[in-house]
């Protein structure tokens, strides 16, 4: 579960037990952040997760590792408000300044913002929408 200003944890509905896994705002949590916006699960068990300043992290759930991703590596921006996994494996990212996509097995970023036709300004906590049809992202615009 994510949690807006509690970190990651998970309760465990048998034993009515809340862990947390990540909190904190020091060096003892690599997240880098206390505020969970996104989350997303690949089929090769890795957990996303989307944080309010502290960047995109994967954190494998056999291997028990995790990964940050940050600015410096290419994300659009280190506040990531919402993720989605397409069919061949991709990270999309909502941020604060447009859409990031990472190829996880290259770990290069392909960023979108507002010259490639998107929204000026930010997107809002959970905006991200996957549609697979015919393997494409699909968006239809109302004129009139």
């Amino acid at each position: 579960v994510g949690c807006y200003g509690n970190g990651l944890g998970y309760y465990r509905p048998d034993t009515k037990e809340w862990k947390s896994v990540f909190q904190g705002t020091g060096p003892s949590n690599p997240l880098n952040s206390n505020v969970i916006y996104a989350l997303a699960l690949d089929n090769k068990n890795r957990l996303w997760i989307g944080t309010g300043g502290g960047g995109l992290s994967v954190y494998n759930l056999l291997g028990k590792n995790l990964k940050r991703y940050s600015e410096k590596d290419g994300l659009l921006n280190n506040t990531v408000y919402g993720l989605a996994v397409d069919e061949t494996g991709n990270v999309w990212i909502s941020t604060i300044k447009g859409v990031s996509r990472l190829n996880p097995e290259t770990e290069e970023f392909l960023n979108f913002t507002s010259i490639d036709g998107l929204q000026e300004g930010q997107f809002n906590p959970g905006s991200a929408l996957y549609n697979q049809v015919g393997g494409r992202l699909v968006r239809t615009e109302r004129i009139g």
